[in-house]
């Protein structure tokens, strides 16, 4: 996996980072346990959920933590300190802890979301 840092449309926002997933996007499975291994080993938690075309997740702000998040497929809005950038899945976005966010599929199907949280400048 590359490291790449978001240049989305005009959207400057230098604490936002992502990780492409060369294998997904040739139409490998994901491996949820290669994926949760490395993020353990940066320091993060790990969970999956799911999103349904037209839901989302809600505004939040964690001010103690960081939040990884990763979309498997679709489309989908990002809120970030009130700036919006739509983002394809199987990109890695970090949420820098206290900024407000909430991400929304605008995709046509239902998809895998991995998250995880990593305590403030560990």
């Amino acid at each position: 996996m590359d490291t790449i840092f978001a240049g989305i449309s005009n959207l400057h926002y230098p604490l936002i980072s992502a990780i492409v997933l060369d294998d997904h996007k040739k139409g490998v499975i994901v491996n949820t346990v290669e994926i949760e291994k490395d993020w353990i080993a940066r320091g993060f938690s790990f969970g999956v959920g799911t999103i349904k075309s037209g839901d989302g997740v809600k505004e939040a702000v964690h001010d103690d933590k960081d939040e990884l998040v990763l979309m498997e497929t679709g489309k989908y809005e990002f809120i970030l300190d009130n700036k919006t950038f739509f983002q394809n899945g199987d990109i890695e976005v970090l949420i820098p802890a206290g900024v407000t966010h909430s991400i929304k599929n605008i995709g046509l199907n239902g998809a895998k979301i991995y998250y995880g949280y990593k305590p403030k400048n560990l």
